[in-house]
């Protein structure tokens, strides 16, 4: 799979009506001989079946087990035969019903590195066993259970908890009805078919140990077994049923990866189906969750569906867009996880008042500093696709949201063949727009091509164009390859179902210029292809990711004496890469000074800047530290840029908890960190001092110079509720930033959203605002009042601080409180109305009495339960008529 993928389009998205379906399958009978599949599957990630009904038939009970209870990733083999018995079964509200998948949750306090891929084949009898009786030998075990599924599953990557479902049925297996009043036993054979993720145990499995004798397990690193090793841990189980959800999410349609210039342009799609008709709630909540340090929700909304009856219908989120680093190839890791809560009474699954879910999906977006794509980054493509019998063309459209045109300089893309297919001729190309929502002029026709040998999975390209292609700017285009000849191209999918519309095109043969909408075609597939922005030139390719063996690299050097504790790790940053820079802290003795230094360089202009990514955990004692140098003169002298620090009560190096055991990150523990470069810098030093603590690990060293330079916005802000007077501190949360033009009626200049960490800082980060000019500064909170600057501000040579926390005057109106030393935007605004009455006490007095807690709009001081606590605040605000006051 490429770096990502993109959306830009969906307010044009529409529902296929009756005549149309009549239609698409029409062109869908011709689609079978001109794009197809190439016979390549592999099951994307679920989080429920869809559009059955799934019921947990074993909860957890808070207990947790890094054994393979269920499928890990990081096992070459497991084997695991467990009960569910009778009264667990009877609980659940299963009864008797076909079962049509199985599924299991994994808490992922500890998580994999990466997503990976397995074979699985689940086993299933009834039973009227109140205890494991299954024995020891797991082909004893499985004798006369029924084979229920034989595919493949995916487990990804990052933090959980989040649960897969895989669907019932393939080769040999046969249907399976649940024994009303029994319980059952569940059995499965795993093995990963891709690499194997790290670390050993991961990801970790909410399990449930109230029996002693639950089930066994074989597990190995090395050769498949059958003996079982017994314990009381079971995991987690989900059975789907035959009926059909209340409400179902059927597709997400968004961004992959979409380049930080057009963040706040990105648009999530969402396809719900109501099943039955009937007056019961029906509630859309959408949550988006950083997975990447430090590892925040960044949103979190509800949007009601008023209508009683039946429906399949597409509602539309605007993405917020988010403060990025500047510098490095991928800013900011999101998770976007939308789920279908129903009041429906009939339905049984997993009940919590006030609402049941019943249907989940998500997509992982990623905002990047210079690339498109429509791939989800989280999940592995399904297969190829090319055209069959007939050279032609397949593409992707996207969209150039800036007033100005932007360069693209390279495209990456992706094929997935079986072992002896692939070497197939082909090109890149690029049109521009016909106005009409398709492939127009041929802007760019690449040299001949060839794609890689198939391996029997997907694998990434990229071609640098022999000329850059300027888009013009707010334009679309599209881009794509021309498979030269009849052979099916395999060019790599995921799949979508059904396709989003206007977004997906084919031609045939290569010289057509008859474009065809997958839409149209019933060709339910995305495509991996990534066209990379001209937007970053690097200074004479300063640019080190430690993929070559050789280290250090070719030009760079190490100094030490004595032993060296710089090497080449394996790791990669972020998960993506091959390769790393360590040094061992956790082996060099005290006061040990050791440099890397990079090659020579020519000298740097104003405006450029030194980017690498960082991953490094504490020792429980000792501090260390990493001085970064610069040097003008090759190398003769150096002057300190900055100095980094990390030990057990944190760090500036700190993107992991403190180990006592050699430290190896994880693909979520890595930080960006971006510093301006002196002019005339023509060479680096990372300069390390041993504190005997643990290791760093340095990755994706580059010095660049943006063509796009953002606005920078450094803002101090605290939220009454948030802000803890005993610890001085702030509980890190995400708010809303407008920038808003001076006069009346203040039309909004940009908006941003980003994270005040504890001191109650955050960087907000825009594009196309002007020096000089004057902008108000509009705050907006989950739970507060909406708060304004109390005068207008201005950039200088592009960055502009403001802080609120120093007067009441500074905020519009003075309309802020002092708490402790420092001022306060009011807190208890929980509908967002403008104004702190009974209508927000009400709902923060209904949620504490069913005991809400996690991230909820009633939650005002931020502890994340709703209780006594938070309806104080917001009483006390009621009673002084506290409102919104804006120019």
């Amino acid at each position: 799979m490429i770096k990502s993928h993109t959306l830009f389009f969906l307010s044009i998205f529409l529902i296929i009506t009756n005549c149309n379906k009549l239609f698409s399958q029409e062109l869908k009978k011709e689609n079978k001989s001109i794009i197809q599949r190439n016979n390549i599957f592999e099951n994307n990630r679920t989080l429920s079946s869809g559009s059955r009904n799934v019921i947990t038939v074993l909860n957890n009970n808070g207990s947790v087990n890094t054994s393979g209870r269920a499928p890990q990733g990081s096992r070459l083999y497991v084997n695991t035969c467990y009960i569910i018995r009778p009264s667990e079964m009877i609980a659940s509200g299963f009864g008797s019903d076909t079962v049509k998948s199985v599924g299991w949750t994994w808490n992922a306090s500890s998580s994999q590195n990466i997503t990976t891929k397995g074979t699985l084949k689940v086993y299933i009898l009834n039973t009227t066993d109140t205890a494991y009786n299954k024995g020891t030998n797991f082909a004893t075990a499985i004798s006369g259970m029924t084979k229920i599924i034989d595919d493949s599953i995916v487990i990804p990557a990052g933090l959980g908890p989040f649960s897969v479902n895989v669907l019932a049925g393939g080769p040999g297996t046969s249907s399976f009805v649940t024994t009303s009043g029994q319980g059952i036993y569940i059995a499965f054979e795993y093995k990963t078919t891709s690499s194997l993720a790290t670390p050993s145990g991961s990801p970790t499995i909410s399990c449930n140990n109230s029996l002693a004798n639950r089930g066994g397990t074989f597990q190995s690193q090395g050769s498949n077994g059958t003996s079982l090793l017994l314990s009381s841990y079971a995991p987690e189980t989900k059975l789907g049923n035959s009926k059909l959800d209340s409400v179902e999410i059927k597709v997400l349609y968004c961004l992959g990866g979409i380049p930080s210039t057009f963040a706040c342009n990105d648009t999530l799609g969402i396809r719900v189906k109501k099943n039955y008709a009937g007056a019961y709630p029906v509630t859309v909540k959408i949550r988006i969750d950083n997975i990447s340090p430090p590892f925040n929700v960044r949103d979190s909304i509800f949007i009601p569906i008023l209508s009683s009856g039946i429906y399949d219908t597409l509602i539309r989120y605007q993405i917020p867009c988010y403060a990025v680093s500047v510098g490095g190839i991928v800013f900011q890791r999101d998770r976007i996880i939308v789920q279908a809560l129903s009041g429906e009474l009939d339905d049984s699954y997993e009940r919590f008042p006030p609402v049941t879910i019943y249907s989940t999906k998500e997509n992982c977006h990623y905002t990047t500093y210079d690339f498109y794509n429509y791939a989800d980054p989280c999940v592995n493509d399904n297969g190829g696709i090319g055209i069959n019998n007939s050279s032609g063309n397949i593409v992707a459209r996207f969209n150039n949201y800036s007033s100005n045109s932007i360069p693209i300089k390279s495209v990456e893309h992706s094929f997935t063949n079986l072992a002896g297919n692939g070497n197939n001729s082909y090109k890149i190309i690029i049109y521009g727009d016909n106005g009409s929502g398709k492939p127009g002029a041929l802007l760019y026709s690449s040299p001949t091509l060839t794609s890689p040998a198939g391996t029997g999975f997907s694998q990434t390209v990229s071609h640098t164009l022999t000329s850059t292609v300027n888009i013009s700017a707010n334009s679309r285009f599209y881009v794509g390859i021309r498979q030269n000849n009849s052979t099916n191209i395999g060019f790599s999918f995921q799949n979508e179902i059904p396709v989003r519309s206007k977004s997906f095109f084919y031609s045939y043969p290569d010289t057509s210029n008859t474009w065809t909408d997958f839409s149209e075609a019933g060709a339910d597939y995305k495509l991996d292809i990534a066209p990379v922005l001209g937007v970053v030139s690097y200074v004479n390719t300063l640019q080190e990711g430690f993929t070559s063996v050789t280290f250090p690299p070719t030009g760079w050097s190490a100094v030490f004496t004595g032993t060296n504790y710089w090497s080449r790790n394996s790791v990669s940053s972020f998960g993506i890469g091959s390769g790393s820079a360590k040094f061992n802290y956790f082996s060099a003795p005290v006061s040990t000074t050791q440099s890397l230094v990079t090659l020579t360089f020519p000298a740097t202009d104003s405006g450029n800047y030194l980017s690498f990514d960082l991953a490094y955990a504490p020792n429980t004692s000792g501090t260390d530290s990493l001085k970064i140098e610069t040097s003008t003169n090759s190398g003769i002298s150096f002057s300190n840029l900055t100095s980094l620090f990390g030990n057990s009560a944190g760090g500036t190096m700190n993107t992991a908890p403190a180990s006592g055991a050699s430290y190896t990150p994880t693909s979520t523990q890595w930080l960006t960190k971006t510093y301006a470069l002196p002019v005339g810098v023509n060479q680096i030093r990372f300069k390390a001092i041993s504190g005997l603590g643990n290791n760093l690990y340095l990755d994706s060293i580059c010095v660049f110079d943006p063509s796009i330079t953002p606005f920078v916005l450094n803002l101090k802000l605290f939220m009454e509720g948030f802000y803890d007077t005993g610890t001085n501190t702030l509980i890190s949360d995400t708010v809303s930033l407008s920038l808003r033009n001076s006069v009346s009626p203040y039309l909004i200049a940009g908006t941003v959203k980003s994270t005040l960490n504890s001191s109650g800082n955050g960087t907000f980060l825009y594009n196309f605002l002007s020096n000089g000019t004057g902008y108000y500064i509009q705050v907006k909170h989950r739970n507060s009042i909406e708060t304004w600057s109390s005068s207008i501000t201005t950039f200088s040579t592009n960055v502009m601080s403001y802080d609120f926390s120093t007067s009441a005057s500074q905020a519009y109106g003075s309309n802020m409180t002092l708490k402790g030393s420092v001022y306060a935007i009011y807190s208890g605004d929980i509908n967002q109305d403008g104004i702190i009455d009974v209508g927000d006490l009400s709902q923060v007095e209904n949620d504490a009495q069913i005991f809400t807690f996690g991230y909820s709009a009633t939650d005002v001081n931020g502890d994340d339960f709703v209780d006594a606590a938070d309806l104080a605040i917001v009483e006390n605000n009621t009673v002084l008529g506290i409102f919104a006051v804006t120019p």
